[in-house]
């Protein structure tokens, strides 16, 4: 009787040292399952967790703020009849029965969705969530309005097309323009873009990426850079009358010359501009 009552006492103290051993884990999940909440309920972007028949099982607070809604509306309703039935789309169903087939996961699909402020551009995202029951997997999916994302897109596509097309009719200007006309930028004065008067009087019908100095045929060339420098360097515009230049058939010509500074958008100067 006594080792009886002994080894009961023993087989008692293991007894109590894993309940409070289950105790403590309970406890830990407790904690965990309320830490991961407060994640979800304070993270500003939308979401939503349905489970293998996509049911919605929760969503955060954001989502309810986004789709103007309540959990009432929401927890337990299947997720393709919510919205007016707007996520009822054969592309989003595919996508979420592979996730619970594979336990893949999808990222940036883009749905247009009308909603009580108008219509909008959303972004979805989906993961698997691991669980402890196995027949049970979660899917979390979470939204994004990038409707003003969209927007600003189109209005920046819409002024890179106007400017283009600025630019295109001041070159077929500059092109076309009746008279002698170059750019040449940075300190070695490389051509960039020239117009027909001014390829008329060098020997280069090819002249961008070559040096102002490899250009022009100026008679006192030294001089001549000298001039082009000091513009580049101080900004002063250098301009000089009946300047003589020969010309493609070696005839001398005699040009009014005029070179220019050219400013960058933060008036550093960058080039100069040969007229």
């Amino acid at each position: 009787l006594e080792t009886s009552k002994e080894e009961i006492q023993s087989s008692n103290e293991e007894l109590s040292m894993l309940n409070q051993e289950l105790i403590e884990r309970n406890s830990q999940l407790v904690h965990a399952r309320k830490y991961a909440e407060a994640i979800v309920t304070t993270i500003h972007e939308p979401l939503v967790v349905l489970n293998k028949e996509f049911r919605v099982k929760n969503a955060n607070a954001a989502y309810y703020e986004m789709f103007d809604t309540t959990s009432k509306e929401t927890e337990g309703k299947p997720f393709f009849e919510l919205e007016n039935s707007q996520w009822n789309r054969n592309d989003l169903k595919e996508r979420l029965k592979n996730i619970v087939a594979t336990q893949t996961f999808f990222n940036e699909l883009e749905i247009n969705i009308e909603m009580k402020n108008g219509s909008r551009t959303l972004t979805m995202n989906a993961r698997p969530l691991i669980t402890s029951h196995a027949d049970e997997p979660l899917i979390l999916l979470a939204f994004q309005d990038i409707t003003e994302r969209r927007l600003l897109e189109k209005k920046l596509a819409r002024e890179s097309l106007m400017v283009y097309e600025q630019r295109q009719l001041l070159l077929d200007s500059f092109r076309e323009a009746p008279a002698i006309l170059a750019i040449f930028k940075g300190s070695q004065h490389v051509c960039e873009l020239s117009n027909d008067g001014f390829i008329s009087i060098i020997r280069n019908h090819d002249p961008n990426g070559k040096t102002i100095d490899e250009l022009i045929p100026v008679k006192n060339k030294t001089e001549f850079i000298e001039r082009v420098n000091h513009v580049f360097i101080s900004g002063q515009t250098f301009s000089e009358n009946e300047v003589p230049i020969r010309g493609t058939d070696n005839a001398e010509i005699f040009l009014n010359i005029v070179i220019q500074a050219m400013r960058s958008a933060g008036d550093h100067i960058d080039g100069v501009f040969f007229f």
